[in-house]
């Protein structure tokens, strides 16, 4: 039997499916598109044809909880047009999923250094990707009450959809993780942490703000946050050595180089290692990454 559905924001529904639905929707699970500390992410197709990534909760996660459906209302109460959304959940037979809407064009990482999509999408589009997802974190961190940390930024959470709309994925970490719950099952790559977590193991929404800093560094780059360079270096200390004022085509990913507009490029450097900074008083909030990036796009034309 069905369990109820769940009543959210402006009169919309979360719907709960059976375990059943989903091995039919999933083909019992055939096609594995991604894996988070939630678990294994899977491709789905519903009988209406409406196509899904149906998230399962990994057996040695610690995230379920006997309040894992009022939890997944909240989650579902989390509107923004750059955020992905969720369309139902399961909770059956100690198994908890999460359904989520599909986006069909994968990961910014896909595009930018992570294989055959590579150097699919040029410097407007990056920008464009830029803006929409720093308008996700804005949402979350500015339009919730209270604020949701992300705590897991990184380019495979920023997914496309067919007209390379982005959107955040992967907050649901955030609400359903109970209080005062491990996060260890869920940290993103120890490349991309922001350096004061490892005094004090707390994050913050400057936290989230490193985080998309170093994102805006892979997107001017093409580089992966951990390997950039033959060296053993980090992007972010690998960009501040590169970085210069005459030259700053020596950091641009080869496949943008002379496609942009300079001033525009530099506001995003500039606000990129403005996000980086390794004290977090220094970075600024969100929606002056924000601010800074729709400059960035008014100067392209």
């Amino acid at each position: 039997m069905l369990a109820r559905q769940l009543e959210v924001q402006h009169g919309d529904r979360i719907r709960a499916f059976t375990l059943h639905e989903l091995e039919v929707a999933t083909n019992n699970y055939t096609t594995k598109i991604g894996e988070g500390g939630f678990g294994p992410v899977y491709y789905g197709k519903l009988p209406d044809g409406t196509e899904v990534a149906v998230k399962v909760n990994s057996e040695t996660s610690d995230y379920g909880t006997p309040e894992f459906s009022n939890q997944a209302a909240t989650l579902s109460r989390v509107h923004h047009r750059n955020l992905v959304s969720l369309l139902g959940y399961c909770q059956e037979k100690k198994r908890r999923v999460l359904i989520y809407e599909f986006m069909s064009k994968g990961t910014l990482r896909e595009h930018l250094y992570g294989g055959e999509l590579k150097g699919r999408i040029g410097w407007r589009e990056r920008l464009d990707i830029a803006l929409n997802a720093a308008k996700g974190l804005e949402y979350l961190h500015k339009g919730c009450i209270p604020e949701i940390i992300h705590r897991d930024i990184k380019s495979a959470n920023i997914l496309l959809n067919d007209k390379l709309l982005a959107k955040l994925a992967g907050f649901d970490v955030s609400i359903l993780t109970p209080e005062g719950g491990s996060m260890s099952d869920y940290e993103p790559i120890v490349g991309i942490l922001d350096p004061e977590y490892f005094m004090d193991q707390k994050r913050s929404s400057k936290s989230d703000v490193y985080s998309f800093g170093v994102v805006l560094l892979e997107i001017i780059c093409g580089r992966s946050p951990t390997q950039p360079t033959g060296y053993d270096t980090h992007l972010v200390e690998w960009v501040r050595f590169q970085l210069n004022p005459d030259d700053l085509e020596s950091i641009i990913d080869p496949f943008i180089k002379s496609t942009y507009n300079l001033e525009s490029m530099w506001t995003v450097v500039n606000i990129a290692m403005d996000c980086v900074e390794p004290y977090g008083y220094y970075r600024p909030d969100i929606n002056q990454v924000v601010r800074a990036l729709v400059v960035a796009v008014e100067l392209e034309g």
